[in-house]
């Protein structure tokens, strides 16, 4: 318990305790742009299926679907667990691991992989393009095992 007048930590939002700032700058442009960047974005974007609203309604209005591709390749591309994602994203994890799943289903990464396969715009890209295919594909096959 603290005594009257010593100084408090700051807030956090993080299980461990440390702040948001320490631990994520905030998610920016030039960031988004190396997870995604417009090379991969252009051919998949078309071929991300679009958000539907709940049937039980409520929440918020939609996110822009890069925004949530983005979070969504972090989260698959770092290991990390859905909760992991930081809030820095700007997508809840709850959002994060629909959208993915809605995508596996749908047949996204199949679809993105044929697509980026025969990208010539792709060039220094190609890897990353087939390692975000291949976690994806990972995550899919455990996100089926249950």
């Amino acid at each position: 318990m603290l005594a009257r007048g010593e100084p408090t930590a700051p807030p956090t939002d993080r299980a461990d305790g440390r702040d948001r700032a320490s631990c994520c700058p905030d998610v920016d442009e030039t960031l988004s742009r190396r997870l995604v960047p417009d090379s991969l974005w252009a051919p998949a974007a078309p071929l991300v299926p679009r958000f539907t609203p709940r049937p039980q309604g409520g929440g918020t209005g939609p996110l822009d679907d890069r925004v949530v591709f983005t979070a969504v390749v972090f989260v698959l591309t770092s290991g990390c667990a859905w909760r992991g994602l930081p809030s820095c994203f700007g997508v809840s994890p709850a959002t994060a691991h629909r959208r993915f799943t809605a995508w596996t289903e749908a047949g996204l990464w199949e679809e993105l992989r044929r697509k980026w396969a025969g990208h010539r715009a792709l060039a220094g890209d190609r890897e990353w393009a087939a390692a975000v295919v291949a976690a994806a594909h990972s995550r899919a096959r455990a996100y089926r095992r249950g």
